[in-house]
């Protein structure tokens, strides 16, 4: 498995979705014989499964999973945070709080101003847009709006 899942120059393992940091996610992979592993947990277990489901047996060692404090994540973002500005400079530096819009055919289509929703992550026919927001207790939701003609 160390091949396929980011060791010594495979690819990374396939995440189903966009975890947040800290947060165990799923990973997984599909074997050569068409089984798959997977973990969906903090602790260091892999679940191995035929195709079809069944269960063939469970890869782990006993070692707990660190608890992650306020304090850890703090250090962890600040980090991650200074070593992107030594890297690229400051990510808001010239920024104007307004997006863009161009169409697929690179035509310059129009300009949201700072005060209307963020960029959408995700966009549907019609002018159709979908945000991804999270909450005080950090659970996502969906909101689906539609664009302003103007900008579609």
């Amino acid at each position: 498995l160390e091949g396929r899942h980011g060791g010594r120059g495979g690819p990374r393992p396939r995440h189903l979705c966009r975890a947040r940091r800290f947060d165990p996610g799923l990973l997984f992979d599909v074997l050569p014989d068409g089984s798959v592993a997977y973990s969906d947990s903090a602790g260091y277990s892999i679940k191995l499964v035929a195709g079809d489901g069944a269960p063939i047996g469970t890869i782990a060692r006993p070692i707990s999973p660190e608890p992650v404090t306020t304090e850890l994540e703090t250090t962890v973002r600040d980090s991650a945070m200074a070593e992107f500005e030594r890297l690229y400079g400051d990510p808001w530096e010239g920024a104007v709080g307004v997006i863009d819009v161009w169409n697929p055919d690179g035509r310059y289509v129009g300009t949201l101003p700072p005060s209307d929703p963020p960029m959408p992550d995700a966009f549907g026919p019609d002018g159709l847009a979908a945000w991804v927001e999270v909450d005080e207790l950090d659970v996502p939701r969906v909101v689906v709006g539609r664009l302003p003609r103007g900008v579609r």
